[in-house]
């Protein structure tokens, strides 16, 4: 795995995966190594860093994952800012409509004891 320089939080594989759609390795990259929200962070997640994401006028997507409970914070850009919408349920799906990517929430916490 390599690290974003920019977030260096952020893990993503260091090669493509080969033959895999955009979808694809975007589902081996969330299962690979999600970013999780610890419970020390999560002012710091929800606060000053989420803050500066909204910021940037090509982010179209945040998810915040708690590690601590089946739970994700999905901020989706709309006209008006960003909408919220929390999962907390094994068969709620995140959906990045912005590149067409869907994961259930039971694939996201897969091996995690919460």
């Amino acid at each position: 795995m390599g690290v974003c320089e920019a977030f260096p939080q952020t893990r993503m594989p260091a090669q493509p995966v080969d033959g895999l759609s955009l979808a694809q390795r975007a589902d081996h990259a969330a299962r690979s190594s999600p970013r999780r929200t610890e419970p020390t962070t999560i002012d710091t997640d929800r606060g000053p860093k989420l803050d500066f994401y909204k910021s940037l006028p090509t982010i179209r997507h945040i998810a915040l994952v708690y590690q601590d409970q089946m739970r994700i914070e999905h901020y989706r850009r709309a006209e008006q800012g960003f909408e919220l919408e929390v999962l907390k349920r094994p068969e709620d799906k995140l959906h990045f409509e912005a590149v067409e990517f869907r994961l259930a929430l039971d694939r996201v916490y897969f091996d995690v004891v919460v």
